[in-house]
């Protein structure tokens, strides 16, 4: 089962959120052989979608960073939105890690 988060996006700037992935046994998921991709849309319908640049703070510890630009959240509507996070090994095996909402909070200050 994927584990939920709740984003919270300030619209017009930059955003970054760090997730620390756990394997079953408790312990650090190393992400070392994976890569991860991860979209935000309005709904699970949605056929436009916006996609986190995905960086790795820490691979070994499962540490997974999504981020936007403020030019990319300045696009966002106010309003809640859904995301997921997938990962891929290097022999092919997909896993959705992370699912959630993001509340897009609006800005007023152009």
């Amino acid at each position: 089962m994927a584990q939920y988060e709740e984003l919270y996006i300030e619209q017009g700037s930059t955003f970054q959120y760090v997730i620390t992935l756990s394997n079953p046994a408790g312990g650090a998921f190393d992400l070392t052989s994976y890569t991860a991709r991860s979209q935000l849309k309005r709904s699970y319908k949605s056929v436009s979608a916006t996609d986190f640049t995905i960086t790795y703070p820490n691979r070994a510890a499962g540490q997974i960073q999504l981020n936007l630009t403020d030019e990319n959240t300045a696009l966002l509507k106010h309003g809640n939105y859904v995301f997921d996070v997938i990962i891929e090994s290097s022999s092919g095996e997909i896993y959705r890690v992370i699912e959630g909402i993001a509340f897009i909070d609006p800005g007023v200050t152009e």
